[in-house]
């Protein structure tokens, strides 16, 4: 039962990272196996109450410095309405760096 609410709640999250920005991004201790699979079953759900086909995914932490792995869901297929969103939320998220940054 709390598992199911936690994914569900992480289910929650991504859902709102991928219709911003096409994807979720996390870095995990390659020890916590429990939550990097909570994290890729939690983006199938996403994905699942989105509408949109999901690839979940994760690195080899063998190959990172900081020897973490870093799970990844990401919208593989979307319509091209939710595609031209995705690039000017990009867009809009890129000018508001460099006019933090430069001013």
């Amino acid at each position: 039962m709390r598992n199911d609410m936690a994914r569900d709640t992480l289910a929650t999250q991504i859902a709102t990272a991928l219709e911003i920005s096409a994807q979720y991004i996390e870095h995990v201790d390659p020890q916590d196996v429990e939550h990097i699979a909570l994290i890729r079953s939690a983006g199938r759900k996403a994905g699942r109450l989105l509408g949109w086909k999901i690839h979940t995914f994760q690195t080899d932490p063998a190959l990172r410095e900081d020897k973490k792995v870093v799970v990844i869901v990401a919208v593989e297929q979307s319509t091209p309405e939710d595609d031209a969103r995705f690039r000017a939320t990009g867009d809009l998220l890129i000018g508001e760096v460099f006019t933090r940054d430069m001013g």
